[in-house]
């Protein structure tokens, strides 16, 4: 492993390098690969080339990209066979996991290097490997022993900047956050200090209403005595954006304490010149019929702010001007500012998006592409990213549920409402239903145009219990995981339910004749989480659906969605293109793969195996409800 690490450095870096080098001893006294010691050769050799900005025109650099980059794939896929088609597994505690830890954190590295470099390569390659899937349990298990139990929801946060960002994670100490503490039914407000006595300081409550009245987002401007009212339109603001668990959670009638108003008004005069702000404990009324009028208008208050400033507790707490670079980034990726639902539009619609420290205001072009609600703030290139953006950014669904995914909020009903606006759905004709589920329904009606992952995937999202929508998630934010971008196939919602294409699997009743032309042996699993239901002791299935014209011959399992098909089901045509769509009711999600199910009992499997026969019907018309 030594060897060959070194041996792909000096091809790459084109340098030679002593053998010793990236030499450590560990704790038995062994010598062994050091990441540290990798990144020290690694990281001045980048920055060194990076800042020379070779001319991607330059056959000569091109040449040199391409080399580099089919090497490290030849070197990639070369360890992938050897250490784990004869090793075996090496997740587990010891010099083995340390070691490919430190080899697969800078092969990724270099992977970036060359990417950004000579801006080369159609992918990530180390990602697609079996060595990826080692990593990151590996990394999985190291970060639980440092952070908790909260480590698996952190984890996936990090991963989301690539193996090298989450393996730097296990030597940092846990973000602190109070997002899952917040006691909802004694919520009050907090002072700055936790000695500080100061009144509480309201705006005109005719005022905000006024404006919310007039479809108009109301701003604050703090005098030093009092709290004045401003139409959005009339006046340049910022747009505070925070985690109530911080303590800056109201309502007009409530308001704040005065050392917050301050600390507010002080902080937006930074950013603008007037000191303008919104902040919806100040600019929500409590009272219901003003309160859904300003929520509807969310997003046009996010979209229509000159900037919008994140403050985070946990972040102003550990960083400022003088922390890493690196220590930053990850404490905004593990801030309770990225795990809330209502705080995904706030960082998507912003013309210009800052965090505060504790010493400054930074805003958010420096930190590259390490958090998926920044990767929609790209430049022209998808390697430059604009301090500053003119065009609101939208959202497709399957989008959306990547950048959900773990996020959370204390009031699940309203999650549709706090999505609605980056999916150009209109929040006002949401934020009149009562009904989660209602609201749920409605916004993917008026999404229209859904990924098919939706009624195969979400093994453990509940559905909704509305006729014609049994497939539909009650959150997107538990689905957890988007479809494939380039798929050419999308479903169509309307109210009889969700429209595709899928391969259809149907089980044969018992007294039809086998063929055993053809036969195929295949393990389908259902959801477990999908029997702890009352009434759900016992599902029945006549079928699946899955996306693909066929199961792939892979050992990997593959998501479908269990189903039944209703006898004499009226046939109603596919909305768009009117022709007709075989009925079938969502039961559950399942998985299936080719071969034998593993008879050893685990978390996914039952007591009781049942075997069927079945016939496919290749991508076909098919109408979910």
């Amino acid at each position: 492993m030594h060897s060959i690490t070194i041996g792909l450095l000096e091809d790459i870096m084109d340098i030679q390098i002593p053998a010793e080098c990236p030499l450590s001893l560990d704790t038995s006294g062994r010598r062994v690969l050091s990441s540290d010691l990798l990144s020290r050769l690694v990281v001045p050799w980048a920055r060194q080339l990076h800042s020379l900005d070779p001319d991607s025109h330059d056959p000569l650099e091109v040449q040199r990209g391409t080399h580099s980059r089919n090497a490290l794939k030849a070197i990639i896929r070369f360890l992938d066979h050897e250490l784990y088609l004869k090793a075996g597994s090496l997740v587990g505690d010891g010099p083995d996991s340390d070691m490919i830890c430190a080899v697969a954190t800078m092969l990724a590295s270099l992977e970036n290097c060359i990417r950004v470099v000579w801006k080369v390569g159609d992918g990530e390659v180390v990602e697609r490997t079996r060595m990826f899937g080692e990593v990151t349990q590996i990394l999985r298990q190291k970060l639980a022993a440092n952070w908790g139990d909260q480590a698996s929801f952190e984890m996936e946060r990090l991963l989301s900047g690539g193996v090298p960002f989450a393996a730097y994670a296990i030597s940092c100490q846990r973000t602190e956050n109070r997002v899952s503490n917040v006691d909802t039914a004694n919520y009050k407000p907090k002072h700055v200090t936790s000695s500080c006595i100061c009144p509480f300081i309201k705006p005109s409550l005719p005022a905000v209403c006024e404006s919310v009245r007039d479809s108009k987002v109301p701003v604050l401007v703090f005098n030093g005595t009092e709290l004045l009212v401003r139409n959005a339109e009339d006046v340049t603001y910022v747009a505070i954006s925070h985690v109530w668990a911080d303590g800056l959670g109201s309502t007009t009638e409530e308001g704040l304490p005065t050392c917050q108003v301050r600390r507010l008004a002080h902080l937006a005069g930074k950013l603008v010149p007037d000191g303008a702000f919104w902040q919806d404990g100040l600019c929500i009324p409590g009272e219901k019929e003003h309160r859904n009028r300003a929520i509807a208008f969310m997003k046009e208050t996010y979209a229509d702010a000159d900037k919008v400033l994140v403050l985070d507790e946990g972040l102003r707490t550990s960083c400022s001007l003088s922390t890493p670079r690196e220590e930053c980034l990850l404490r905004i990726a593990t801030s309770g500012w990225m795990q809330r639902v209502w705080t995904l539009q706030g960082g998507m619609l912003a013309h210009e998006l800052h965090f505060e420290l504790m010493d400054a205001v930074i805003d958010c072009s420096p930190l590259a592409k390490v958090f998926p609600v920044l990767q929609h703030r790209r430049g022209e290139t998808a390697l430059t990213y604009e301090r500053r953006i003119d065009n609101r950014p939208t959202c497709t669904v399957n989008e959306i549920i990547g950048l959900l995914r773990y996020r959370t909020t204390s009031k699940p009903r309203d999650e549709p409402i706090a999505i609605s606006g980056l999916l150009g759905v209109d929040t006002g004709t949401l934020v009149h239903l009562e009904s989660g589920e209602e609201r749920m329904k409605n916004l993917l009606i008026q999404a229209r145009e859904l990924p098919r992952q939706l009624a195969v995937f979400g093994w453990f999202c509940t559905r909704l219990s509305i006729p014609n929508f049994g497939w539909a998630p009650t959150s997107l934010s538990n689905v957890l995981w988007p479809g494939d971008p380039d798929d050419p196939r999308t479903a169509v919602c309307t109210e009889n339910g969700l429209f595709a294409e899928f391969t259809v699997v149907r089980f044969e009743p018992e007294t039809s004749g086998q063929s055993e032309r053809d036969s195929r042996v295949f393990n389908l699993v259902l959801s477990p989480f999908f029997f702890r239901f009352p009434g759900r002791e016992r599902l029945t299935v006549s079928g699946f659906l899955m996306k693909g014209k066929a199961l792939e011959e892979s050992v990997r399992e593959e998501g479908v969605g269990a189903v039944v098909f209703p006898p004499e089901e009226h046939q109603v045509p596919h909305p768009v293109n009117r022709r007709p769509s075989l009925a079938c009711k969502f039961v559950a999600p399942a998985s299936v793969c080719w071969g034998l199910p593993d008879r050893v009992e685990t978390s996914r499997t039952r007591y009781a195996w049942l075997v069927v026969h079945a016939t496919i019907q290749p991508l076909r018309d098919v109408r979910v409800t």
